[in-house]
């Protein structure tokens, strides 16, 4: 994208299995069960959000901030036409063709089934061969194992340790820092 801006970003991004499908998420999607993922604490348990109630405004005001943002996008996640999860690339660094990304899958049904990775799969190969970036990153907790597991299968491989950094659960872990390099 040569214009250094996200605020174009594709609408829809279909996965090698056409069951996972991204789409930019826009306002209309916030529903009551997506709101009520935000509020399970079993969904939340490795994220900052567990620690406050998200409310339906501040969940559409992060969703409309994502949507205007030029250097993050976040893109649902749909098995058909049923939001399952969501998966944010950003922000982006585009002096150094670097970002980050972070994915939840609130619809509990569909843990475990590998769509997190598929969407993974999708995001990386629009940040590399769309948007031309060199690297693209993720942190994970030690105990979120299924996270882990997801970006390994995504090609992502561990590249440090951060030591104690989080507090869960009245316990210090660690956090995982994952990478991947355009190929």
């Amino acid at each position: 994208m040569n214009d250094q801006s996200l605020e174009n970003a594709l609408l829809h991004l279909a996965g090698v299995s056409t069951e996972v499908m991204l789409r930019t998420i826009v306002a209309e999607d916030v529903t009551p069960e997506y709101v009520s993922w935000m509020n399970d604490e079993e969904v939340t348990r490795y994220t900052e959000i567990v620690h406050e109630k998200q409310r339906h405004e501040e969940v559409l005001d992060f969703v409309e901030t994502k949507f205007k943002s030029k250097n993050e996008v976040l893109f649902g996640i749909f098995i058909k036409s049923l939001h399952i999860g969501n998966i944010k690339l950003g922000p982006v660094n585009w002096r150094h063709k670097t970002s980050e990304i972070s994915f939840i899958i609130g619809n509990k049904a569909y843990w475990g089934k590998g769509y997190a990775a598929s969407a993974i799969g999708i995001v990386a190969s629009y940040a590399f061969d769309d948007l031309g970036l060199a690297k693209i990153t993720a942190g994970v907790l030690t105990p979120n194992v299924g996270s882990a597991r997801a970006l390994e299968k995504s090609g992502f491989s561990i590249e440090g340790v951060r030591k104690q950094q989080y507090e869960l659960g009245g316990k210090r872990v660690d956090s995982l820092i994952f990478g991947r390099l355009a190929s």
